[in-house]
């Protein structure tokens, strides 16, 4: 279906999307690490319902995007390794890939 020079093509295009979500996963993963101590922190105080609230909701966006970007990461490792002659790519097709996700946050 693709030519080699477009195989090529779209393993360089996937490996630069790839370098360029990883220190943006990595932030963010550091962010959500932070959110869950100052979750955690709040509630063994008993801070107000309000705060504690407001926390969760962006936690809740924050985990969501870190889904999306290591999900587009884990697509674009698949489709290196199956560039590079990996058997399977880089994704198992005896996993769930949302329970990956998840539990990698």
């Amino acid at each position: 279906r693709f030519s080699k020079a477009d195989k090529s093509l779209i393993a360089a295009t996937f490996e630069q999307v790839r370098s360029r979500h990883g220190s943006t996963i990595e932030n963010l993963a550091d962010i959500v690490i932070g959110l869950k101590k100052i979750d955690a922190l709040l509630s063994s105080r008993n801070q107000s319902d309000h705060m504690i609230g407001n926390l969760s909701i962006q936690k809740t966006l924050i985990e969501s995007f870190l889904k999306e970007r290591l999900g587009i990461q884990l697509l674009c490792d698949h489709y290196i390794g199956l560039n590079k002659g990996k058997p399977g790519g880089g994704i198992s097709v005896n996993c769930c890939f949302m329970e990956v996700l998840t539990d990698a946050i």
